[in-house]
């Protein structure tokens, strides 16, 4: 696959249009078009802003890695964060507004069934699997026996269920 797929792929999966990535990354509607038809290459500053933006590394971007479909955040983990984007807005959280988003998010949680027990997140949130994740249950505040969060499985436990 070309760097412009990935673009284009990368964009996609975000569920965002050419313009709102253009106008958050800096560059014109048509340059990014430009961009994801191939017409022509951005210059390595211009990827650099488009790969963090789409929170991909340089290497998924050219095909050395491979980007993930359906990449997984650790919800307990992004919270840990002060700054929050949802719906295509940012969101500065005081300690005790995040403490109370991650008790109504580990409540939702503690009424799903996980699908499988997968790594904590890094400091995005952002889950790098390993091999063999192995299924596993959790408990209260949406933690497992080995103390990793519930919320990744379990959003993916839910995904599944709706597109039933």
């Amino acid at each position: 696959m070309s760097l412009y797929d990935k673009l284009r792929k990368a964009r996609k999966r975000m569920g965002q249009s050419q313009m709102e990535v253009a106008t958050n990354v800096g560059i014109s509607n048509a340059a990014l078009s430009n961009y994801e038809t191939g017409y022509r290459e951005p210059d390595i500053e211009t990827l650099k802003r488009l790969a963090l933006y789409y929170d991909v590394s340089l290497d998924e971007l050219y095909g050395i890695k491979d980007i993930g479909k359906n990449p997984l955040y650790d919800l307990w983990a992004v919270l840990r964060n002060n700054d929050i984007a949802f719906n295509g807005k940012r969101y500065r959280l005081k300690d005790s507004q995040r403490q109370a988003l991650r008790r109504h998010i580990a409540t939702f949680f503690e009424q799903l069934e996980p699908v499988e027990t997968v790594p904590r997140g890094d400091e995005s949130g952002r889950v790098i699997p390993t091999n063999g994740t192995a299924k596993g249950s959790h408990g209260k505040n949406g933690q497992s026996k080995d103390g990793k969060s519930a919320a990744t499985g379990s959003l993916t436990a839910q995904t599944n269920k709706s597109q039933k």
